[in-house]
């Protein structure tokens, strides 16, 4: 069956919805309903981070951007309170001023906007705290994509 469609103008979705469920096998769920994910929270924490380095610098740097996340730990005085402390490797010393923008401004945007979503999904306040470091040809470091969350093709 052929539906014509448009995501992005909303046309005949929910028609294309009625016709899809038809072919898709019922089955029990895969993970608890309360489960958004079934990728560690650190690699969604990256994700979310990354989306808002490329959304801030538009097309200027479309993939030479990774997020490490070292660390995300409770506040020792408040359990509401999550710490992040993330790395944005770039591969250019110029990368990196885009990344950060005149006095800050770029990198305070971008943690602002990836902090807020953090705590509309975790439930929780979150203290971001992110660097920027120049890691040439990251990319080729398989040891880090790894380490990063990503596998690495030759």
């Amino acid at each position: 069956e052929i539906i014509p469609m448009s995501a992005v103008k909303g046309e005949n979705l929910d028609r294309f919805v009625q016709v899809i469920k038809k072919y898709l096998p019922e089955s029990p769920p895969l993970f608890p309903e309360d489960q958004i994910t079934d990728l560690p929270l650190r690699f969604y924490v990256a994700e979310i981070i990354r989306e808002k380095i490329f959304h801030n610098t538009k097309q200027e740097l479309p993939y030479s951007a990774a997020v490490e996340v070292e660390s995300i730990e409770e506040g020792q005085k408040n359990k509401n309170l999550l710490i992040i402390n993330a790395v944005i490797y770039v591969e250019k010393e110029n990368h990196k001023g885009i990344i950060i923008g005149r006095k800050g401004q770029m990198l305070k945007k971008i943690g602002q906007q990836a902090r807020q979503e953090l705590e509309d999904l975790l439930g929780k306040k979150v203290h971001l705290n992110l660097w920027v470091k120049v890691r040439p040809r990251w990319k080729e470091d398989i040891r880090l994509l790894k380490m990063l969350g990503y596998q690495y093709v030759s």
